[in-house]
């Protein structure tokens, strides 16, 4: 397995996770590389991600986490050991990984070319990575459309999940490139049509949950995921969190 190009200095390596994949990526600018997420655990970062960094010559100065979940964060501690002279980087306040770590800031700059946002909803440490040259989003898990293999649509918070969807539907993007085949849109949106459409499901997504949740409102929370996920077999099934996030969101 090695990275692919996806454009200008952006790499991935897809690492295969479950019956589907998770993605590293690669940021390579003036010979430095920032290398994204880490796969799941150390036999990821032994067998897959460092053979496909010393295949590509890329050497990273610094390791950033997107958020806290093992498929993207397993890996890290591996890595780090790997490379000590990298540095951690991640949203979340409290020190998770040995090493030096820097606590990132919504907005802040990696590069000339690279920034980081803090667009919550699916976690509250949740990252993304605005390519300014490109007009590229790295997305990760921020975006979740109807969710990817076994695992439904999924946000801790509704309320700043659909914040999240409007600014990125602000930044005018010609690419979105996300860390999973999410349903129906894949993980990559070229053009504005593509990421306009790719927004719209997102939307569809918390819509769809919503009005199945208000229509089931006498129900329990289980009970109404259960019924969901029931009345719709060819989507990602959704948990009961789900309902409940979007229920206090509604009142």
């Amino acid at each position: 397995m090695r990275f692919e190009l996806l454009t200008d200095g952006i790499y991935r390596l897809k690492v295969p996770f479950e019956n589907i994949f998770t993605s590293v990526f690669a940021l390579v600018e003036d010979n430095k590389c920032i290398l994204l997420d880490s796969g799941c655990n150390e036999r990821d970062v032994n067998q897959i991600i460092i053979p496909a960094l010393d295949a590509a010559g890329f050497v990273p100065q610094m390791m950033i986490c997107s958020h806290l979940h093992s498929d993207h964060s397993g890996g890290m501690q591996t890595l780090l050991k790997a490379f000590p002279k990298a540095k951690a980087g991640l949203f979340a306040r409290n020190k998770y990984f040995d090493g030096e770590t820097i606590h990132l800031s919504d907005g802040g700059l990696l590069s000339n070319r690279f920034r980081v946002l803090n667009l919550k909803g699916h976690t509250d440490d949740c990252l993304a990575v605005l390519d300014e040259k490109t007009s590229t989003l790295l997305s990760f898990d921020c975006l979740q459309l109807f969710g990817v293999g076994r695992y439904g649509t999924a946000f801790s918070d509704c309320g700043e999940y659909l914040k999240t969807l409007e600014r990125v539907r602000n930044m005018r993007l010609e690419h979105i490139i996300a860390s999973h085949e999410y349903v129906p849109c894949g993980s990559v949106a070229n053009g504005q049509k593509e990421v306009n459409e790719y927004l719209d499901q997102c939307e569809k997504a918390v819509a769809c949950v919503r009005n199945f949740a208000e229509e089931h409102a006498d129900l329990g929370f289980d009970e109404t995921a259960r019924l969901y996920n029931a009345a719709s077999p060819l989507l990602p099934p959704i948990g009961a969190t789900l309902i409940s996030s979007i229920i206090d969101n509604i009142y």
